[in-house]
């Protein structure tokens, strides 16, 4: 499964760096919220505001706060001291979680990690920009992996299962704590859009269960192949069983839905893109279990 890669400063003077190595995470500089989970990057930034004096940039700092908290599962972290130096690299491998019990100053808000390297002995200067913790591009990221002197390999889909699904043992049933990484993951595979309808508003986009969640076994709660990203329309009419699609991409719709609908949602012809065969047995069993044939 591809992955991101992101660049983290633990810290003025990267100081945290240790802390964040001996606990196995990377973590933000975030305390006075307790919490991360539900809060959208506008209210992370007014809860800042509320707390501190106004300054514009928490409203930058809570959409990266928001990337953080839902990266997926398998990126790739590279950490910097300053502006030029690089100091160690590591891959995602759990969950958002706020850790109360960190010492004073050591940052609440984390992602588990596995360290890398976390002794990059280069003497080569980079570029980095300021910010705490943002997204860089993969040929960027190809030039650090060689500073580091590592080949981080691929996350496969089953690793990404496997970690989420340990993640969800850890919280209260009711609660799916891997719903955000799963989401993420989506978008990144589906090119943040629509594969339906081709619609990128973030807002409107939906990451949909082929499979329902409730049905499924544990090893396809999270399988990449058992979700599409939707439109909201589009996700609450595949939900219901109100359309399908075919191994072939092609939209089905149900003789529940009247012509008029059809023609103001403009249904007629919609299509998936390519699929793949794990995608496809998805698909079979929503025809067979989901769909409204009458």
């Amino acid at each position: 499964m591809k992955c991101g890669y992101w660049m983290y400063t633990p810290g003025d003077g990267a100081f945290n760096f240790e802390n964040d190595v001996s606990d196995g995470v990377i973590a933000l500089a975030m305390d006075d919220i307790p919490d991360l989970r539900g809060l959208t990057a506008k209210q992370i930034a007014a809860q800042m505001s509320a707390n501190r004096n106004y300054d514009a940039s928490y409203e930058r700092i809570g959409a990266y706060a928001v990337r953080f908290r839902d990266m997926p599962i398998g990126d790739i972290v590279f950490v910097k001291k300053g502006r030029d130096r690089l100091i160690g690299v590591g891959r995602v491998v759990g969950a958002y979680r706020p850790m109360d019990d960190r010492p004073c100053g050591f940052f609440i808000h984390t992602r588990k990690v596995e360290w890398l390297n976390v002794n990059v002995n280069s003497r080569k200067r980079f570029h980095f920009a300021e910010m705490a913790f943002y997204s860089i591009k993969e040929e960027f990221a190809k030039e650090l992996m060689a500073a580091c002197k590592i080949s981080p390999g691929v996350v496969t889909e089953e690793e990404f299962d496997s970690h989420i699904q340990a993640e969800d043992v850890m919280r209260p049933t009711k609660c799916r704590g891997g719903q955000a990484q799963y989401r993420a993951a989506l978008l990144r595979k589906w090119n943040r859009r629509c594969v339906v309808t081709g619609i990128t508003e973030l807002e409107l986009l939906r990451a949909s269960h082929i499979k329902p969640f409730k049905a499924c076994r544990k090893d396809e709660r999270y399988d990449v192949n058992n979700g599409l990203i939707l439109a909201a329309h589009i996700d609450a009419l595949f939900d219901s069983g109100l359309i399908t699609f075919n191994d072939d991409g092609a939209i089905t719709i149900s003789p529940k839905i009247s012509k008029e609908t059809i023609k103001q949602l403009r249904l007629a012809g919609l299509s998936l893109p390519p699929l793949n065969p794990k995608l496809r047995r998805y698909l079979a069993w929503h025809r067979e279990n989901v769909y409204e044939r009458r």
